[in-house]
C-alpha cells in the first residue's frame, strides 16, 4: 500500500491555537533521546533558539520594551543519542511503534510539516568505535529524498547530539502563538511538567533568542520551576473497573504558577487540560495555606488513559467534543472526573473548608442584613455549595437569584375567591383551603414586584376577612391568624422571607438573626434555658453591618426616647397574637403578664446569637414586645391595671417595664390592618390594586 505523505499531512488535524505542539513534542524526543543514551547526567541539554523576522525599533508603550518580530524559525538541540540506523529507519516509517514504549506514536512529526516549510536535522551519533554524522531534510512532498540522510564519518571531537531547524513558521499559526519567550518557556513546561515532577528529573533546558549574546538573557526552565517553589508532589491513586488511575498533586506558587488545573495525561504527555477551580464549586481564584497563596496543578495518568489517547495527542477517543459521550457506561470521563475530584478534595481539605466557610459566612452575613427573602433558599443549598469568599454582594445576589430562579414556579393568580367562601365551608375545610393558597402564594415568584404586592394586597384582605365573624357566628382561632404572619412550628432556618408575612406588623422585623414560631423556649438555641412556654413569634436581631436596619420602637409613641436607646441595634422581640374579639382577660389571664415571663425565663439564661456565640452588650439586650388583639372591655382594664398609656388614637397601648427593660404596644387589630394598608397604598395604587 502506498503513502501520501501530503494526503496525510492535510488530514491530519491541529488547531491554529496549538502551533507550537510541534516543538513541544520535539523537546520530548529530545528528551527521549538523552534517556535512551543513559540515565541523565549534568552534561546533558536541551537548547531552543527562536529566530525571528525583524524586530521592530519602537517600543510597546505600555510595557517599554520592544515590539517583537513575528518567530520564523525555532531550532532544537539536544545531546541525546542522535540518528543511528535504527532511529532513522524510525523516522522514515510513518506510525512506527519504535518507542511505543515511551508513548512514541510516531505522529509528532509530521506535526513539524503541518506548522512548518521543513525540517532540516544534523545528527551525530555513535557508530561503533567511530563517530558518524547524518545530515537531511524533512519535508513535502516525499519526506526523505532518497539519499539524503546518508551516513558519513565524523569528526571524533564531534558531540554526540542531534540539532532540528523547524523553519518558516506558517502564518495562520504564527499568528495564533505566543511570542514572548516567556510564555514559550512556560508552554515548554507546562507539557513537559512530569519530567521535572519525577524523580529523576529532566535534563537541562534553555530558551533564547538567536542574536542574544548574553547568557544571561538565557531563560533556564529549571530555574522557573525552581521559581514555583514546587513542594513533594503527593501521589493518591483510584481504581475504576481493572484500571488504576494515578493522580499526582503539586502545589506551586508565584506569577508563573498561572491558574489551578486539572491535566489528563497519555504516555507520560498532557492532553486534556480544564480548569480545577470549577470543578470543585464556586469557590473564587485563591488557594492560600500557612505559605501562602498557591495554585493547585493534578496530573491524572493510567494505561487507560494511554490506550484512548488520538493519535494527534490532542483528545482522548472514549469522548466527543462535548465530553460526555462513552462507549463503556461503566467507564466514561465523568465517572472519572468525579473520581479526581474525590482525590483533589482529600488533598485540599483543610484549604476548601476555610473558603467554603467564608464563602458561606459572607453570604449568611448579606442574607441576614440585606436579602431576608433568601434565607430559606440560602439554608436549603448543599452543604458543599461554596459561594467565593471575595465574592461582593452584588455577585452573591446574582448567585442567589440564579438559585431562586430555578426554583420558582409561575404565579398563579388565584385566591379571590376565598373571599367569598361559600356558606357550606365549614371553618376546618376553609382553613386548609387558605393555607393551600398561602403555599401557592409562597411559591411565587421573589424577583416579580407586582406579583409580590399582589400578595400583600392578598393577606391583608385576607387578615381582613379572619377578624370578620364566619358562617356559624363565631370568630376564627388565633392560630389562623398567626399562620397567616408567620408559620406555625417553624424558624427562620427554614422559611423565607417570602413564606411569612411580618411586614403587617413590621418591615424592619424581616432582618432578623434567628425567629421561632409557637416553639417552646427550651428548642431555642439563643438561649440554654429549659422552659416549655412558647411565644407566639420570638424574634433576635443581632445585625452585622451598620447598614443593616434595626428595630427601633423609639420611632413609634413610646416614652422611651431614642438617646436612651442602646446603639449596638441588638433587640429581642416577643410577638403574641390574641384570638379576635377575646373578652376573657383578667389578672390570672393577663396577655402583658403572659409576655413578661417569657422575657423573664429567657433572661434567665444569657442570650446567644443563633450560632451559638455570647451577645455582650454594655447596656444590655434591648427587649420589645407586640401585643396584637382586639381592645375589648376585658383587655382594656387587663392593661389600663398595668399602668399602661393608651396611645393618642385609643387603638392601641404602650409601656415600659424598667425592672425587666422591655418596651411594649399594644396594637389593636383594626389599627395593625390599616396601618399595613397605609404603608402599602402607594405600591397597590401603583398596581391598580383598590385599598379595600
Amino acid at each position: 500500500m502506498k503513502t501520501d505523505l501530503a494526503g496525510r499531512i492535510r488530514n491530519t488535524h491541529l488547531p491554529y491555537s496549538k502551533g507550537l505542539l510541534p516543538v513541544l513534542e520535539a523537546v520530548v524526543n529530545s528528551i527521549h533521546a538523552i534517556e535512551e543514551k543513559g540515565k541523565i547526567t549534568d552534561d546533558d541539554y536541551i537548547d531552543i533558539t527562536v529566530r525571528r523576522l525583524e524586530t521592530l525599533p519602537f517600543t510597546d508603550g505600555r510595557k517599554g520594551r520592544p515590539i517583537l518580530g513575528d518567530i520564523c524559525d525555532i531550532v532544537i538541540q539536544d545531546s541525546g543519542i542522535g540518528f543511528n540506523a535504527e532511529n532513522f529507519s524510525a523516522f522514515q516509517t510513518l506510525d512506527t511503534n519504535h518507542k511505543e514504549h515511551l508513548g512514541g506514536r510516531g505522529i509528532g512529526r509530521l506535526m513539524w510539516l503541518k506548522v512548518f516549510d521543513n525540517a532540516r536535522i544534523t545528527s551525530y551519533y555513535q557508530n561503533g568505535a567511530t563517530k558518524a554524522c547524518r545530515k537531511f531534510t524533512f519535508q513535502l512532498p516525499d519526506g526523505v529524498a532518497e539519499g539524503d540522510g546518508d551516513s558519513y564519518e565524523a569528526s571524533p571531537d564531534a558531540k554526540i547530539g542531534t540539532t532540528v531547524e523547524l523553519t518558516n513558521f506558517h502564518t495562520k499559526y504564527r499568528n495564533a502563538s505566543h511570542k514572548q519567550l516567556e510564555s514559550i518557556a512556560k508552554d515548554i513546561l507546562e507539557h513537559c511538567m512530569w519530567y521535572f515532577i519525577r524523580p529523576d528529573g529532566a535534563p537541562r533546558i534553555t530558551l533564547k533568542e538567536e542574536l542574544q549574546e548574553k547568557d544571561s538573557d538565557r531563560i533556564c526552565l529549571q530555574d522557573f520551576y525552581e521559581q514555583l517553589n514546587t513542594e513533594q508532589p503527593v501521589l493518591q491513586t483510584f481504581k475504576i473497573k481493572d484500571f488504576t488511575f494515578d493522580v499526582e498533586l503539586l502545589r506551586l506558587r508565584g506569577s508563573f504558577a498561572g491558574e489551578s488545573k486539572i491535566a489528563y495525561c497519555a504516555n507520560k504527555r498532557v492532553v486534556k487540560e480544564i480548569p480545577m477551580l470549577p470543578v470543585l464549586g464556586n469557590i473564587g481564584g485563591n488557594l492560600k495555606d500557612g505559605n501562602g497563596p498557591f495554585v493547585c496543578h493534578c496530573y491524572v495518568s493510567s494505561r487507560y488513559l494511554d490506550e484512548h489517547v488520538q493519535g494527534d495527542r490532542l483528545a482522548f477517543d472514549f469522548e466527543d467534543d462535548a465530553g460526555t459521550i462513552f462507549e463503556d457506561p461503566e467507564l466514561n470521563f465523568r465517572i472519572i472526573e468525579n473520581k479526581v475530584k474525590v482525590n483533589i478534595e482529600e488533598y485540599l481539605s483543610e484549604e476548601l473548608a476555610f473558603i467554603r466557610s467564608e464563602g458561606r459566612r459572607r453570604a449568611q452575613d448579606f442574607v441576614d442584613n440585606k436579602a431576608p427573602r433568601y434565607k430559606r433558599l440560602l439554608n436549603s443549598l448543599p452543604s458543599d455549595y461554596t459561594f467565593p469568599p471575595n465574592a461582593s454582594e452584588k455577585d452573591i445576589e446574582a448567585e442567589l437569584h440564579k438559585e431562586q430562579y430555578k426554583r420558582e414556579a409561575t404565579v398563579l393568580a388565584e385566591g379571590e375567591r376565598l373571599l367569598s367562601p361559600p356558606d357550606t365551608m365549614d371553618a376546618n375545610e376553609y382553613y386548609e383551603k387558605v393555607s393551600e393558597f398561602l403555599k401557592e402564594l409562597d411559591d411565587a415568584k421573589a424577583s416579580d414586584l407586582a406579583a409580590y404586592v399582589h400578595k400583600r394586597h392578598m393577606v391583608l384582605k385576607l387578615l381582613e376577612s379572619y377578624l370578620n365573624r364566619n358562617s356559624d357566628g363565631k370568630y376564627e382561632k388565633e392560630k389562623v391568624i398567626h399562620q397567616l404572619i408567620f408559620p406555625m412550628q417553624q424558624t427562620s432556618d427554614a422559611i423565607e422571607l417570602m413564606d411569612s408575612n411580618l411586614w403587617v406588623i413590621d418591615e424592619r422585623l424581616a432582618f432578623h438573626n434567628y425567629l421561632a414560631s409557637d416553639r417552646p423556649i427550651s428548642t431555642m438555641p439563643i438561649t440554654s434555658s429549659i422552659s416549655r412556654l412558647e411565644p407566639d413569634l420570638c424574634v433576635l436581631q443581632v445585625p452585622n453591618s451598620d447598614n443593616a436596619p434595626a428595630l427601633d420602637m423609639s420611632e413609634n409613641p413610646m416614652i422611651v426616647s431614642e438617646s436612651a436607646l442602646s446603639t449596638n441595634n441588638v433587640a429581642l422581640t416577643i410577638i403574641e397574637f390574641k384570638k379576635p374579639m377575646r373578652n376573657d382577660a383578667s389578672d390570672s389571664k393577663n396577655p402583658l403578664e403572659q409576655t413578661y415571663d417569657y422575657f423573664r425565663k429567657i433572661a434567665d439564661n444569657k442570650v446567644t446569637t443563633a450560632q451559638g456565640r455570647p451577645i455582650e452588650l454594655p447596656n444590655g439586650i434591648r427587649k420589645y414586645a407586640y401585643i396584637i388583639c382586639d381592645l375589648t372591655p376585658s383587655m382594656r382594664r387587663a392593661f389600663e391595671n398595668y399602668n399602661c398609656t393608651p396611645t393618642q388614637d385609643n387603638a392601641g397601648y404602650y409601656t415600659y417595664n424598667t425592672q425587666l427593660n422591655v418596651q411594649v404596644e399594644i396594637i389593636s387589630f383594626n389599627k395593625l390592618v390599616q396601618a399595613a394598608k397605609e404603608r402599602n397604598r402607594a405600591f397597590f395604587d401603583r398596581l391598580g390594586l383598590p385599598c379595600f
